[in-house]
């Protein structure tokens, strides 16, 4: 009450906080509609500052807030707060490394994980992503301009190692557990307790096993997140406002593409990556990964990336991204610097594509994909299955290297809204996919007239080349017929 009364305070002091491993006592309080945590000193010289308050007055605010710790201490109302191991102080990150092992030593622990992962381009992201996750709230709450710390979603089929493979770096990684890093829709059955659970450590989390009608109906609420690390305000019983400080960056794994929910699939703020049955582990090599990967094995590598630097700093180089995949850029290539210091492989760059390359390609063999599947159920399972797509396409083998998929504007148009590609047409469909991508556009992108079998007539159809698995790169003559049985 007199600090409110005789200095002009206004807002709540929630308590008096010592913090593990560092000296004094802070104050915990909520002046500015969220709560912050500062030293006695600081606390002080905000309201001074703030309050405009002259020397006297400072100087008894001083002793007032003396008394009221000393009060609190007596009544053994003291909270105790675990800092976490990557925090900001004074603008400057700190890592605590709480491993048993050297930097060199994580170095070569991941060099070997990474030749035992089959799903190497997904492992890379994640890993890439992970060296800023920990502070992806530091730099929301301090840049002056807009930042969009992406979320990945990992998405296929059951059992082909999703969370296993997410929880090497974001559970194992950072020394967390299961328990406190992975939640199911059970745990956060609203966005509301979902945000609570996010407010809990600045460490990345894994929200597991999410389907697209939950992810549809909150959509608005991940994109504000990914700026502001606020899901959403609710109001209180005494007619006020609670919100929960949304400090963790996390990764979504479903059964389904991501990219199906039209209000998310275009934005910039989510990487999107495929599993697929074939990159799928073993039980015997998840323990291989397990014993090469323990508890923190990823602090020595983040100690050496981020301990001592300046916020300033790295957000001069975030304020400069463009795109989502420009984070996991940023941290591959620190851990590719360390690498090189080591001696060891590095990790390549994801295909060395640019920001948009990587999901325009994962379109193109989405959509490719789609017509092979739905043509092996047609020609192997069941001859007479129904499908909207049935006299749409056509397939031909190249020299057995690669397979031509001609395909009509109709065609187009169904797979297109089935998948939730976001290109009206076919033409800017065709003109987005890269050069380097192992699907190949054929003449120049254009239509051209081909004779369909099962329809037995001419088509005006457009050409995808899908090179197979192993061929690295192949020039194809469109002209040339390929060969019949």
């Amino acid at each position: 009450w007199r600090v409110k009364a005789i200095f002009r305070f206004s807002g709540e002091i929630l308590g008096v906080v010592k913090i593990a491993g560092q000296s004094g006592y802070y104050i915990w309080h909520n002046t500015n509609g969220k709560p912050e945590i500062e030293s006695k000193d600081e606390f002080v010289q905000h309201i001074v500052k703030t309050r405009y308050l002259s020397q006297p007055d400072a100087k008894r605010l001083r002793e007032v807030v003396d008394y009221f710790v000393l009060e609190e201490e007596k009544l053994g109302n003291i909270i105790t707060k675990i800092r976490d191991p990557i925090y900001v102080d004074d603008s400057i990150v700190h890592v605590v490394d709480t491993s048993n092992f050297t930097l060199p030593d994580a170095l070569q622990r991941l060099v070997k994980a990474y030749e035992i992962i089959k799903a190497k381009q997904n492992f890379a992201i994640i890993l890439g992503w992970s060296i800023l996750a920990g502070i992806h709230h530091e730099l929301k709450e301090r840049s002056k301009e807009p930042i969009q710390a992406p979320v990945i979603d990992l998405y296929g089929k059951s059992q082909v190692g999703k969370t296993r493979t997410a929880s090497l770096v974001v559970v194992r990684g950072f020394g967390q557990t299961m328990k406190n890093a992975v939640f199911g829709l059970n745990d956060v059955k609203t966005i509301f307790t979902l945000s609570e659970a996010l407010s809990k450590t600045n460490l990345p989390a894994i929200l597991d096993d999410v389907d697209i009608k939950w992810l549809d109906e909150n959509s608005s609420h991940l994109k504000t997140y990914v700026s502001t690390s606020e899901f959403m305000r609710r109001g209180t019983k005494n007619l006020g406002i609670k919100s929960f400080d949304g400090r963790r960056s996390f990764i979504l794994t479903l059964n389904e593409d991501f990219r199906q929910v039209p209000s998310v699939a275009v934005q910039n703020r989510f990487i999107s990556l495929r599993f697929r049955e074939s990159e799928a582990l073993t039980p015997a090599e998840f323990q291989q990964l397990y014993a090469l990967l323990p508890d923190g094995w990823l602090f020595p590598i983040l100690k050496k990336i981020l301990d001592g630097v300046k916020m300033d700093e790295i957000l001069s180089e975030v304020n400069r991204f463009t795109s989502a995949i420009d984070y996991v850029f940023w941290g591959l290539k620190k851990i590719n610097q360390l690498l090189e210091a080591e001696n060891l492989p590095t990790i390549p760059l994801i295909d060395g594509q640019t920001s948009e390359e990587a999901s325009y390609e994962d379109y193109a063999t989405l959509f490719v994909e789609e017509i092979l599947n739905e043509n092996l159920k047609i020609t192997a399972l069941d001859p007479t299955i129904h499908s909207d797509i049935r006299g749409g396409y056509l397939i031909e083998e190249v020299q057995k290297t690669a397979l031509k998929v001609w395909f009509t504007a109709t065609t187009y148009k169904k797979i297109s809204k089935r998948l939730g590609i976001p290109y009206k047409t076919v033409s800017d469909f065709l003109s987005n996919i890269p050069k380097n991508s192992q699907v190949k556009v054929l003449n120049d992108g254009l239509p051209k007239s081909v004779w369909f079998p099962e329809i037995q007539m001419p088509v005006r159809a457009y050409c995808l080349v899908k090179l197979k698995e192993g061929v690295t790169s192949e020039i194809i003559n469109p002209d040339k017929k390929p060969e019949r049985e």
